[in-house]
Formats: C-alpha cells, sequence, structure tokens
C-alpha cells in the first residue's frame, strides 16, 4: 500500500483534536467494515474452490495409491 502524505494544516485547539480523533475513529471503523466484507468474500471464493477441486484431489490420492505410495505430494 502507498504512503499517504498528510495535506492538512496543525491543529490548534482541543476542540479541533477531539474532532480529528473522532472522524479518524469513524473512518477506522468504516475500513474495517470494508475488509470484513471483503474476508468474507474470499472465505465464500475459497470453499467454492475446495468444493471444485474435491474431485481433483481425490483422484490424484487414488492414482498416487495406484503407484504404491511414491506420490510426490499429498492432496488429502
Amino acid at each position: 500500500m502507498a504512503r499517504l502524505k498528510p495535506n492538512v494544516s496543525k491543529i490548534k485547539t482541543i476542540e479541533d483534536a477531539n474532532l480529528a480523533l473522532k472522524e479518524i475513529g469513524l473512518l477506522e471503523h468504516e475500513l474495517a467494515a470494508i475488509d470484513a466484507e471483503a474476508d468474507k468474500q474470499i472465505a465464500e471464493i475459497k470453499a467454492q474452490s475446495a468444493k471444485q477441486g474435491e474431485g481433483i484431489r481425490k483422484r490424484i490420492v487414488d492414482l498416487s495409491a495406484l503407484l504404491g505410495g511414491m506420490e510426490l505430494m499429498s492432496y488429502a
């Protein structure tokens, strides 16, 4: 992620500082919600991929067994 350089003037009062901190908290909450949705979508994609590859993984295991346990990788 690229570094962001702030482009604002200095805060001069406690009230301004409190408002800035409040906004930071709200923005961090919004980012957490975005990240949570992304994590949910990633988990769904991984589950779909695992289900799609299930038969292929089983076939690899079966063929490896036919080779007498000479498998190079384990997919089970």
